[in-house]
């Protein structure tokens, strides 16, 4: 007993004397990788591409990382400003088969929906689709840092937990990401704000550290310190993120499972508040009519589609918020229910369906 408030007596007066006593701890919680590949002499990548990636950023802001990788080597309209290794690297992982080209988690959706003809508003929802199944899912691993910016470095400390048992070889990388650089785009006019831009890691390694090799335990924790110079780099700092990614290698791939974004100076934490996903939803479980309270965020009438845990959409129509849902058709289990509002801003929520 004795030794165990010494070692805590210890832990507290080494960091408090360092300015790291608010150690940041992971939540359990996942957020889904929504990435561009892109470039700024593409055409298509500053038009329709422009507008699918900053609508579903901005509308997924808070259940989602978004990362644009510039990976090409041409020069135009400033490109090169864009281009890194690392780039290159997660593209090829990706596989992606040219700009732009959207995916989540790793999956190729630009091959997926072309056919006769690229049909953009099924890809993007099925991004929309993809991110919420995914956010809904229990977490088994996450890491979380905290930043401080001194002497035109980055002081980062992050720190990975398992929640769960685990087996087979993962990685934590760190990643730097300018939200906002300013370049040129095609189709955009002059000097544009390019979000999510990836910059390139903490460590110089493409997929980071090697925190497991076969197998882990629940409750298993990494930590890792960097220390990252910020000289000659032009670079707006106030736009720059640091995002935490967990991979797992199987074979030659890499396979996102989950991750978290910090901004310099704004640490990530287990209690951050979270915007509301969507309106209460009652009551719990329901039997076959389920109600949704409307909020700021759930404005009645609006577009609203029943997705079971594969993503097959069951149930597909239009809520009003003076009358609620007949859901008498679905059998017992785990649904998925969107809403999506007239300015296309789309929330999702989990509910329970039984036989009451």
């Amino acid at each position: 007993m004795y030794l165990k408030k010494f070692v805590l007596y210890v832990f507290f007066f080494v960091f408090a004397g360092k300015g790291w006593v608010n150690a940041q701890e992971p939540e359990r919680r996942n957020t889904a990788l929504f990435y561009k590949i892109t470039a700024t002499w593409c055409l298509h990548c500053g038009s329709w591409g422009w507008d699918l990636a900053n609508e579903i950023k901005e509308n997924k802001e808070e259940d989602l990382l978004y990362m644009a990788l510039y990976n090409s080597g041409q020069t135009e309209m400033n490109n090169r400003a864009f281009y890194n290794g690392t780039a290159v690297t997660l593209g090829f992982n990706f596989r992606h088969s040219g700009w732009p080209s959207f995916g989540v988690n790793g999956v190729n959706l630009i091959d997926k929906h072309q056919g006769n003809g690229l049909d953009a508003d099924a890809m993007k929802q099925e991004c929309y689709d993809s991110i919420d199944a995914f956010v809904q899912r229990e977490a088994l691993v996450n890491a979380a840092s905290r930043i401080e910016q001194a002497d035109n470095k980055l002081q980062v400390k992050t720190r990975a937990r398992f929640f769960e048992d685990a087996v087979g070889e993962y990685y934590l990388a760190s990643y730097i990401i300018e939200d906002g650089a300013l370049n040129y785009q095609n189709r955009q006019n002059g000097m544009v704000e390019h979000k999510g831009v990836l910059r390139g890691t903490l460590d110089s390694l493409d997929w980071g550290q090697k925190m497991v090799s076969d197998s882990v335990a629940a409750g298993a924790t990494f930590s890792y310190d960097y220390a990252f110079s910020l000289e000659g780099k032009d670079w707006d700092v106030q736009k720059l993120v640091v995002y935490n990614i967990v991979w797992k290698k199987e074979g030659s791939r890499y396979h996102y499972i989950n991750g978290s974004k910090t901004a310099v100076g704004q640490p990530t934490s287990v209690n951050k508040e979270r915007k509301a996903a969507a309106g209460q939803l009652y009551p719990v479980p329901c039997g076959n009519t389920l109600y949704i309270a409307p909020t700021a965020k759930t404005v009645a009438p609006a577009d609203y589609r029943i997705t079971d845990i594969a993503g097959r959409v069951l149930q597909q129509g239009i809520w009003n918020s003076s009358a609620g849902l007949d859901v008498s058709s679905l059998t017992e289990g785990v649904y998925f229910i969107s809403l999506r509002q007239e300015d296309g801003f789309v929330v999702s929520k989990q509910f329970v369906k039984r036989s009451l």
